[in-house]
Parts: structure tokens; sequence; C-alpha cells
């Protein structure tokens, strides 16, 4: 399944389903944060990778700045990825 949104610029942002997960409703709610920040800075011409969405995360004070918590992010963020939740070429 691909699902394409038109971005400024006339960029397209395609988000592909590859394998179900049954995300909780925080890791939903985190899903939306980081899809909110991903386009923030698509919108400016940039994209980030798993680090910097990560400290993006930290500075606005949605999560702490932990080993366990990096690891908990990234984890989210590549199964996100895989259900279709997060654009695969954003991060």
């Amino acid at each position: 399944m691909l699902d394409s949104s038109r971005l400024p610029g006339g960029l397209t942002m395609s988000k592909q389903f590859y394998k179900h997960f049954e995300f909780r409703a925080a890791a939903l709610h985190t899903i939306d944060l980081v899809n909110g920040i991903v386009s923030e800075y698509i919108a400016q011409g940039y994209r980030l990778t798993v680090r910097q969405l990560y400290y993006q995360l930290v500075a606005r004070g949605f999560i702490e700045n932990t080993e366990r918590s990096y690891k908990r992010t990234t984890g989210l963020v590549n199964d996100a990825r895989l259900a279709g939740l997060i654009d695969w070429d954003a991060i």
C-alpha cells in the first residue's frame, strides 16, 4: 500500500505498509509527534536522521534523554515505518 501526500515545493511524502503492528495509545501519540516534527523540517527542505529526531523530541520535552529512551524511540520509528505510519524517505 502506498500513501502519498503533497508537500511544499512539489515534493511528495510516501508511506509504505509492510507489516501490521498493534501500537498502544502512547506509541501512537509519539508517532504523531514524530510525523509533526518531520513535516516541519521537510517543509523547510531538510531531512532528519533518527538521532536528530530523537533530540528534537528531547529538546521539546516530549521524552527524557536516556539511552533506554533513545533505544525505545529508534525501535518505535522502525516499527512505525514498517507499519506505514512514518515516511521512509523523511528520516
